[in-house]
């Protein structure tokens, strides 16, 4: 279960998805037995719901090799499609443009 342990920290790109159904937030002021506790008590039917909601977002976060980048040659290999069939859409560099987009206008 990722664990997100800033208090003043927000997750990337959080106007184009919402990850809070699979990143658990908590203050670093409360770091403890409590959050220990939290954790172990997430049932495993939980914690498969929030594998799938990471792996419904990860290509989020993928940022693609350049064309001049030793990567690109895995890419071209199609091996990035069986983690991220829509990495051509969805990636981090599409997410930053949407953001950059909005504060454009």
């Amino acid at each position: 279960v990722p664990v997100l342990l800033n208090d003043y920290y927000e997750p990337p790109f959080g106007e184009v998805f919402d990850s809070s159904g699979f990143v658990v937030r908590w203050p670093m002021r409360r770091v403890g037995q409590e959050l220990i506790q939290v954790l172990r008590n997430v049932p495993l039917e939980g914690i498969r719901k929030m594998l799938l909601r990471a792996q419904k977002f990860r290509c989020w976060y993928v940022w693609t090799p350049s064309a001049v980048d030793h990567d690109h040659v895995d890419v071209q290999k199609k091996k990035l499609d069986r983690v991220c069939p829509n990495w051509r859409t969805q990636n981090a560099f599409m997410a930053t443009m949407r953001l950059l987009r909005r504060r454009q206008r």
